[in-house]
């Protein structure tokens, strides 16, 4: 509308009636001295009204010709400015129509070419500004996906469970593409197959209660010899795979196994419900990527228990931890049933401690807790050894000493216990502690560690 009235408010002020103005002007004067010259020269006797009249027409004839030769040059140029204003307003669809062969013509099909030549830029740059959008889309999903796997790392680095960095990438996984899910398969705690570990997005399905075998049934079959299966639109001709996503109500997925078919640690199962889609070089890849930090969190979490297992000191106090103290109670049981000597075991406990933690904070009781393994540690003679095995308790393996010689040992620690020095939150005030104390004998009690251990603890209790 705003553009319709633009193109009156333009006529009105435009050529069209200029052009009228100057004709009649044009067509006044000339046609006064016509009519002076016709009747004082060419015709000086008028004596009819035809003969006048006939001088009348040759004249209106000869002004309407000027005026529709003007009309042609004029008015073509007044079209070619309305439609130019037009095209100038954003509307590139339109075009000039004057087909000519002058000078008016050229500027008309000149105006042409330069509106599709705005048309094609402005197409260029529509075209220029999708592959923008998104270029912007992938490099924010590489931000992103470089984001997770660094948290990925981090979490790694910091010991943080198992658990809960495989419930974090499967969720990542997942994000990855809109309406997606995750499933990661992990080796059953018996039977060697591969149930669901952890899920994200998959609420209800035949994938969450899967119980795979690599070699074995329809999924099994197609992952033997494969390190992954991708299941999209474009390779849906396959018999089995159409009965695949049959039976498991798949569109798209990809099952990528960790490790080797041989030597699986998991399976991670990614999949959307998008239509007509197909998994890119660079989905396969970032599912790959996933799949290697899952492996490496797995390997990791092995080793750190392998290393655990193989540490001999606890790391806060520095005596020797629960799994060392064991072993080394069995040798020595084992020694003195061969040399006929006596073995004695003890069970110190610190009583009510975890009030003390709850009272002072955790700062002042691991400092509590290094003090007392400071005092018990240079209490230890020779053969002595003692362990830190809970929380708030501890074992000493006697060597070389009967019941009756272990009870005054172990009464002597108790005290030593009891008056040392521990301070509270404030750094100041002395906390006096109690303790309890558990014992055992070799060959009395047990002859075996399991044995003198729960023996101890029943002292202890009663």
């Amino acid at each position: 509308m705003a553009k319709k009235k633009e193109v009156q408010l333009f006529a009105q002020h435009g050529l069209r009636y200029k052009l009228l103005i100057a004709f009649s002007l044009m067509s006044v004067i000339p046609l006064l001295i016509l009519g002076y010259l016709v009747t004082n020269y060419i015709f000086p006797h008028l004596e009819t009204l035809e003969t006048v009249s006939l001088v009348v027409l040759i004249a209106i004839f000869i002004a309407l010709m000027g005026f529709i030769l003007a009309k042609r040059l004029v008015y073509p140029v007044i079209e070619m400015a309305m439609e130019a204003r037009i095209i100038a307003s954003g509307d590139v669809s339109r075009k000039i129509n004057v087909k000519r062969e002058d000078e008016i013509g050229a500027l008309g099909s000149s105006i042409n070419r330069m509106t599709q030549t705005i048309k094609d830029n402005m197409n260029e740059l529509s075209l220029y500004g999708r592959k923008t959008k998104d270029l912007n889309m992938e490099i924010h999903k590489k931000v992103l996906t470089l984001s997770s796997l660094l948290q990925v790392g981090d979490a790694m680095s910091t010991a943080a469970k198992l658990d809960d960095i495989l419930s974090f990438i499967t969720a990542k996984v997942s994000q990855s593409y809109e309406s997606g899910y995750s499933l990661l398969l992990l080796p059953a705690v018996e039977g060697g197959s591969f149930t669901a570990h952890n899920t994200y997005n998959y609420a209800e399905g035949e994938l969450r209660n899967i119980k795979l075998r690599i070699g074995e049934g329809l999924l099994g079959k197609l992952l033997k010899d494969k390190e992954m299966l991708i299941v999209d639109d474009t390779i849906t001709t396959a018999p089995e795979v159409k009965e695949l996503m049959s039976n498991y109500h798949i569109k798209n997925a990809v099952f990528c196994i960790l490790g080797t078919a041989v030597n699986a640690k998991g399976i991670l199962i990614a999949g959307n419900d998008k239509r007509d889609f197909k998994y890119s070089e660079d989905d396969i890849e970032l599912i790959n990527i996933f799949a290697k930090q899952i492996s490496i969190a797995i390997e990791n979490d092995r080793l750190m228990k392998e290393a655990k297992s193989l540490a001999v000191r606890d790391e806060l106090t520095g005596l020797y931890n629960k799994g060392y103290i064991e072993g080394r109670l069995d040798e020595e049981i084992k020694r003195a049933i061969f040399c006929q000597r006596p073995c004695s075991y003890a069970i110190l406990h610190l009583d009510q401690f975890d009030l003390f933690r709850q009272k002072e904070g955790e700062l002042a009781a691991e400092a509590a807790l290094k003090r007392i393994a400071d005092t018990l540690e240079k209490s230890m003679e020779d053969l002595d050894k003692a362990a830190r095995i809970a929380g708030d308790e501890f074992a000493i393996v006697m060597p070389e000493r009967n019941k009756k010689e272990a009870a005054k040992f172990v009464e002597e620690l108790k005290k030593k216990v009891i008056n040392t020095s521990v301070k509270g939150r404030d750094g100041k005030a002395k906390i006096d502690l109690s303790a309890s104390t558990g014992l055992s004998e070799n060959p009395i009690d047990g002859t075996t560690a399991k044995e003198l251990t729960e023996k101890a603890a029943i002292d202890l209790k009663g």
